[in-house]
């Protein structure tokens, strides 16, 4: 599985909400670094995705790999909280073929509302 299969692989199971799938990708001593909040394990991953109120659903997806890095720049419709269309930019890190780690990037204005 390439790395972009990976994230491709993350991104249907946060959607989803498929922790099992989670639990099988993403390393236990997991990052995750976003303009609002910081999550410190894959246990706190797992506790945020069952918990999360926000409903929504990848449109279109671009992606570059590189070495350990795979950059997704994509497109989300949100059907609850936030409501509308946002593009957000991801820097994913894959080491010994799980997601060590992950920063996201996007204009915070339509969650601040």
């Amino acid at each position: 599985m390439s790395h972009t299969d990976i994230v491709k692989s993350f991104s249907k199971a946060f959607f989803g909400k498929d922790i099992a799938t989670i639990n099988s990708i993403v390393a236990e001593n997991y990052w995750f670094k976003g303009p609002m909040m910081e999550i410190n394990s894959r246990e706190e991953l797992v506790g945020f995705i069952q918990d999360i109120p926000m409903e929504g659903e990848e449109v279109q997806a671009d992606y570059i790999e590189q070495g350990d890095k795979v950059v997704k720049v994509y497109t989300c419709d949100f059907s609850a909280p936030p409501v509308g269309r946002q593009e957000l930019c991801e820097i994913f890190t894959i080491t010994d073929g799980k997601i060590a780690g992950n920063q996201l990037f996007y204009d915070t204005a339509k969650w601040l509302q």
